[in-house]
């Protein structure tokens, strides 16, 4: 028996916020609210989880409820009587409503504003400027090697973005500023600004850094792209890194030609870093005159066991991405970070936000060719036997929201092989004008996005382990002991329910990094969905994958990061072993045991009551040798098994009716 054998009466809680916000939450009868709000992301004041101490305290104004257990220091009886409530303890029997002595800030998270001085001002040419930004409470701001911050333009109300090049681990805060004629921050820094001038800026943003594997990477900068790229040297620098690293560094004139010193000194003590840089201007004085992509090769992608960085315009990212998919590699990992160049400061107030950045140019495509040849419609070519069976129609772009991610691989695949390219994760143009995004191979293969999340999570890991207060950490244990119902031992209870608790266990250290972009990118890789497939009718599962979120959680209470980073990495590894078991096991159990091929070649077969059972396997092994199947069931169930089919080549129309009926068999015919 599951957990969800039984059906549990739900109840829908309104969470009424003290500016004025309501927010509404879907509670079972046997969850307590502050479990059903924080699942839903809603995190509401928590502290000790169990009645205890009084943090979570709230007004019930309608609606009965279950109070649950709690000592009187937290609740009195005088104050229950009133109707005060926990939330931590309590479980509804109807609808509620609650107020909540909180505003709904304690609901979301948002970057932090530092206040600061400017400290460096250093011109490295004309067309670059390099500013260093120090803060008092420096051991408050957490940043991972390549994100960026929004810097305030002082005496406007205007900001701009830009990327740390220093480490996260130095001091100093120091930026590279493209000056652009016109621009916000160019005008400041070229008319007023002086050392000792009061800057601030928000943040940190950005799901672009580098991640932490052992993996070979190939750094590639455009321009002032370079930042984000020097952060990244600067850390494995620091680290003594013995990963195998190439950087290439490309501007468009010798004028933009900076930092070179810079990377020189940060590769000093990098005894597997190469690097080079070149310059697209065919005038220059650079040894190498062109683009990014001449120099690097084979040598450099490790055939694809390699993850490549980055930032750069948006025609920069997409002649690499060429390049690249033209050599017949697929990287493991493909992280860029586009931006472009900020409007005058006659239009800062449209783009606000905008990053000043510019990078080598890169020649416009040429105009195609108009085509000679003239496409003639046929007569009668849309008719069988005189009836028109395909009429004419206007077939505009899709204009629709693109899926975060693909269904496992099947969508990509047309009789098994794979048509379209890899997926791609991008959270899409963000309002400070950056567009990030990463892309993997098919998981299936690689177990790319599990890899993925590890990355993110050891990255949200830096930005938070020793920052969360007692209220967040209440909130992370909730959330963790919230899977172990769901599991016992080695086999799931419920592993729908579980892959629930499961992502918003997740989500919950992405949300607390105050980064939107990292939860974003988290999410588009589609995790849930994928593990929603692959689980649907597993048994088996890593016997410590849900108590691994509880030590995850331990760890973070005791401040020590060593053991949060192994038990994260660990994590991944049962997460992936427990996926493929699953996997493997839908394959084994779906294949047909005896097939003999072309038995049915172009024969037509209905099989009834195909949607589960001796049907479902009587189709598989039908389609297996050759049929056309038609399958129907009264279950809406039966368009899964269509589905399977026709990932797997076959041909399969689904039909859901009931047979039993004159209407079903009308039906059936129909179709």
């Amino acid at each position: 028996m599951t957990v969800n054998d039984i059906d549990v009466a739900t109840h829908r809680v309104a969470l009424s916020f003290e500016d004025g916000v309501t927010r509404f939450v879907t509670c079972r009868e046997d969850q307590t609210v502050a479990d059903a709000s924080y699942r839903q992301r809603i995190n509401i004041p928590l502290d000790c989880r169990d009645g205890a101490c009084g943090t979570c305290k709230a007004f019930c104004e309608s609606g009965r409820y279950d109070g649950g257990t709690y000592i009187d220091d937290a609740l009195s009886q005088d104050e229950a009587d009133r109707g005060f409530v926990l939330p931590c303890s309590m479980r509804p029997r109807s609808d509620l409503v609650l107020q909540v002595a909180s505003t709904s800030e304690v609901a979301k998270t948002r970057a932090t504003t530092y206040a600061g001085t400017l400290v460096g001002l250093e011109r490295l040419s004309r067309t670059t400027v390099e500013i260093a930004v120090e803060i008092p409470n420096r051991g408050e701001l957490a940043f991972l090697p390549g994100q960026y911050v929004n810097i305030a333009v002082p005496g406007t109300d205007v900001s701009r973005s830009y990327s740390f090049s220093n480490a996260p681990h130095e001091e100093r805060l120091t930026f590279l500023v493209k000056l652009t004629p016109g621009g916000a921050m160019s005008t400041y820094l070229d008319e007023r600004a002086a050392v000792g001038d009061a800057l601030s800026f928000t943040g940190p943003n950005g799901s672009f850094f580098l991640r932490e594997t052992d993996r070979p990477v190939l750094l590639l900068a455009g321009g002032t792209g370079l930042a984000p790229v020097l952060s990244m040297v600067r850390t494995l620098s620091a680290a003594s890194s013995e990963r195998h690293a190439h950087l290439v560094y490309g501007v468009s004139t010798d004028e933009d030609l900076v930092a070179l010193d810079q990377i020189e000194r940060a590769a000093a003590g990098l005894a597997n870093l190469t690097w080079d840089h070149c310059v697209a201007d065919p005038d220059s004085t650079a040894a190498n005159k062109g683009y990014v992509t001449s120099l690097f090769g084979p040598e450099h992608l490790h055939d694809g066991d390699v993850a490549i960085y980055l930032c750069g315009p948006p025609p920069m990212v997409e002649a690499v991405r060429t390049h690249v998919s033209q050599g017949g590699v697929e990287p493991t990992g493909f992280y860029y970070e586009k931006f472009a160049l900020a409007a005058p400061a006659a239009d800062a107030g449209s783009t606000a936000g905008a990053p000043e950045s510019s990078e080598p140019d890169r020649p416009n495509p040429p105009e195609p060719e108009p085509d000679p040849e003239e496409l003639l419609p046929a007569p009668g070519a849309r008719a069988i036997a005189g009836q028109t069976i395909l009429p004419a129609a206007d077939t505009l772009p899709w204009a629709g929201p693109r899926p975060a991610a693909d269904d496992g691989g099947s969508a990509r695949r047309i009789v098994k092989q794979v048509v379209f390219g890899p997926s791609e994760v991008s959270a899409g143009p963000t309002d400070d004008g950056y567009q990030i995004g990463e892309e993997h191979p098919d998981v299936q293969s690689s177990d790319a996005v599990f890899e993925a999340r590890q990355a993110l999570e050891l990255g949200a890991l830096e930005l938070t382990i020793g920052r969360l207060g007692s209220q967040q950490l209440a909130g992370y244990r909730l959330l963790a002991e919230s899977t172990l119902p769901y599991v016992r031992g080695d086999r799931f209870l419920d592993a729908q329910a579980y892959t629930e608790a499961n992502a918003a266990f997740h989500d919950y250290l992405f949300a607390q990094t105050r980064n939107a972009h990292l939860l974003q990118a988290y999410q588009a890789l589609g995790v849930k969905g994928r593990m929603e497939e692959a689980l649907r009718t597993a048994t088996w599962c890593h016997p410590r994958c849900a108590t691994d979120h509880v030590e995850i959680v331990e760890a973070f209470e005791a401040g020590d990061r060593d053991r949060a980073r192994r038990l994260i990495a660990d994590h991944a590894e049962r997460s992936k072993l427990t996926m493929r078991r699953a996997m493997a096991g839908t394959s084994r159990s779906t294949r047909p045991a005896h097939v003999s091929p072309g038995r049915f070649d172009d024969t037509l077969v209905v099989v009834t009551g195909a949607a589960q059972g001796i049907g479902a396997q009587v189709a598989r092994r039908i389609g297996a040798e050759g049929g056309l199947l038609v399958l129907a069931d009264r279950s809406e169930l039966v368009a899964e098994v269509a589905d399977e089919l026709r990932a797997d080549g076959h041909e399969a129309l689904a039909v859901t009716c009931d047979l039993e009926t004159w209407q079903g068999a009308e039906e059936l015919t129909r179709r």
